[in-house]
């Protein structure tokens, strides 16, 4: 599946029990998510889009607009690997 922002915010939205998202939202500052929170969702976007997210890059993401770009940036390098 191709990650969009509409479905990486719905799966913040749904991880994070809330009923609308601003998907430039802070995850931690605004929306006062945790860091079990924030493993959780990135596990499942890992599963929904068949990336991989160092471990060290977590903290560095900090909205959901954020990790789209990271997860999209991630298919497109395996897409169109480096020669």
């Amino acid at each position: 599946m191709e990650p969009n922002l509409e479905e990486i915010s719905r799966m913040t939205r749904v991880q994070l029990g809330l009923r609308s998202l601003d998907p430039d939202a802070a995850l931690v500052e605004d929306l006062r998510a945790e860091s079990a929170d924030l493993l959780n969702l990135v596990a499942a976007v890992e599963e929904r889009f068949c990336v991989t997210i160092a471990e060290e890059t977590i903290p560095t993401i900090r909205t959901a607009r954020e990790l789209f770009q990271h997860v999209a940036d991630q298919c497109e390098t395996t897409a169109f690997p480096a020669k």
